[in-house]
């Protein structure tokens, strides 16, 4: 990317140009990955790894979920 020199409105024009170009493309990207079987296919195969290890594991999963959402709520809480 070249330095660009700019004044007054013309900074924020510039930025919200690069930042609405990146917007598309990551929007264009996302699109793709929507299409893709194959990632498809993979996101299935680990729902059903997930499905399985709770399945095989249900106390140790709850405990855990308790704990994450312990955790995030300190963190995210504000009090």
């Amino acid at each position: 990317m070249a330095i660009v020199y700019f004044r007054g409105n013309k900074i924020r024009e510039f930025i919200m140009s690069q930042i609405t170009e990146k917007i598309d493309q990551l929007g264009k990207k996302g699109a793709e990955l929507l299409q893709d079987e194959e990632l498809k296919a993979r996101l299935n195969d680990l729902k059903g790894d997930v499905e399985g290890n709770i399945r095989k594991h249900p106390i140790v999963s709850i405990l855990a979920a308790v704990a994450t959402g312990y955790i995030l709520g300190k963190l995210f809480g504000g009090r």
